[in-house]
């Protein structure tokens, strides 16, 4: 019985050593960026610098970007809302507008981009 007494804390002490390496890498490593809060940051980030780029176009006097999911596993929809400067705008120019916006997002989302 005393035997048993002096090993048990060494067998708790293993016991606890080997709960913690058996954790899966995936638990431990998880990038911040692919949390749900990550993911929705980086959307924030990207419409601020299309929505930011939008406004630096001499041809647009204002924007506004939003980013929504309008069903279940869809892509996402990206939704500009364009006030132009001038009264004719090229729809070349406005579609490089919106590759321009969509540019942003490409890296990391699936996206369609629509003016609004």
């Amino acid at each position: 019985m005393n035997a048993l007494l002096r090993i048990l804390p060494v067998a708790a002490v293993l016991g606890a050593w080997v709960s913690l390496a058996d954790r899966p890498a995936s638990k431990r490593d998880i990038d911040p960026a692919w949390s749900s809060k990550g993911f929705a940051r980086s959307l924030e980030d990207a419409a601020e610098k299309a929505r930011t780029a939008l406004r630096e176009a001499p041809e647009v006097a204002w924007a506004e970007i939003s980013v929504r999911s309008i069903d279940d596993h869809a892509p996402l929809r990206v939704e500009a809302s364009i006030d132009w400067a001038a009264e004719k705008v090229a729809d070349a120019r406005k579609e490089a507008l919106l590759a321009a916006v969509r540019s942003h997002f490409d890296s990391f989302a699936c996206v369609d981009v629509v003016a609004k």
